[in-house]
């Protein structure tokens, strides 16, 4: 599985103006509401992708002299100027000329660093990540994604809002889960262009991807950072009319809604397979149902237990799949 993460044009603005500094920081923070990632750094000079500085003032020249090899000039001056790898914009320079720049720069440098990471991808990296961690992360950390594979419809998902956009029915959404991770391409988008792609695209909960793919993917694999031996308890009960039912995940679930168990206990409560114990558990944590730790033991108990109605449900079912407390 190849995932292909946006980079961040770092740029440095060596002795410009008041005036062009605020121009320059507004452009900034509009293209960073659209996920185009621009940092400006304040260090060295030779670090920056991009200089951006007045051609015209005492320190121009200089400036351009000690530029690198390869770096990207952005400069404002009176007169048109050219160069190699040198970019000029009159003076004073306008905001909406100034972001159409800085994001032409970004979705260049894009574009080749989705080239190198597809020619330097590795089985040793496939072998890392899975669609469930891919879409975890993207829960995780708010992210825009593109997931594709051959012969397998295009799944667009934004992390804010925890929905995805496609237009394949359940039916073939669940190739996903079957296609080799080597095969798998995964890219993250900026906000903008995932709602350009996704327009006009049905759109459905993201927690019914990341359950499936919890379970279908884990493949009995903990989640890193989790431990089998903390006691875990279930927040509410999975919704199995969407989420695919399987008569285990029952039982696993009746057992943690009556009582906090630490993953080893749950195996040998329902003596089901630990596997499918962990497949369940990460799932579970993946679409925000259990409470774990000091969640546990610190809530009161009408707030961490599920309603009386629920309960008494739990017990019954637990009574009849045999699960004794």
């Amino acid at each position: 599985m190849m995932t292909i993460r946006l980079p961040e044009l770092q740029l440095a603005a060596p002795f410009l103006g008041m005036h062009e500094k605020g121009i320059l920081a507004t452009a900034i923070k509009k293209l960073a509401q659209d996920g185009v990632r621009v940092r400006l750094l304040p260090g060295s000079l030779r670090e920056a992708h991009l200089l951006v500085f007045d051609l015209d003032s005492k320190y121009g020249q200089q400036i351009l002299k000690v530029s690198r090899a390869g770096q990207v000039k952005l400069v404002f001056a009176e007169q048109p100027n050219h160069g190699t790898n040198l970019i000029a914009l009159a003076k004073p320079p306008a905001p909406a000329a100034l972001c159409d720049v800085l994001r032409r720069l970004f979705s260049k440098m894009a574009a080749q660093l989705a080239e190198q990471q597809a020619a330097t991808a590795t089985a040793a990296t496939a072998g890392t990540q899975t669609l469930f961690s891919v879409l975890l992360s993207a829960k995780e950390q708010g992210e825009y994604l593109r997931i594709q594979a051959t012969g397998c419809p295009v799944v667009y998902v934004d992390g804010v809002q925890r929905v995805i956009a496609t237009a394949a029915t359940s039916g073939t959404l669940r190739k996903l889960y079957t296609v080799p991770f080597e095969e798998l391409r995964v890219q993250i988008l900026t906000r903008a262009d995932y709602a350009n792609a996704s327009q006009g695209l049905l759109l459905s909960p993201l927690y019914s991807l990341l359950w499936t793919a919890g379970v279908e993917c884990s493949g009995g694999v903990l989640l890193p950072g989790h431990n089998a031996y903390q006691a875990v308890k279930l927040r509410a009960w999975p919704n199995f009319s969407r989420d695919n039912f399987v008569a285990s995940h029952l039982k696993i679930a009746a057992a943690l809604a009556r009582q906090p168990l630490n993953l080893i206990k749950l195996a040998e409560l329902t003596q089901l397979p630990f596997e499918a114990i962990v497949n369940f558990y990460n799932a579970s944590y993946a679409v925000d149902l259990i409470d774990a730790g000091d969640k546990i033991s610190a809530a009161e108990p009408e707030q961490r237990s599920v309603s009386d109605e629920a309960r008494s449900l739990f017990s019954r079912i637990a009574q009849r799949l045999s699960l004794r407390g």
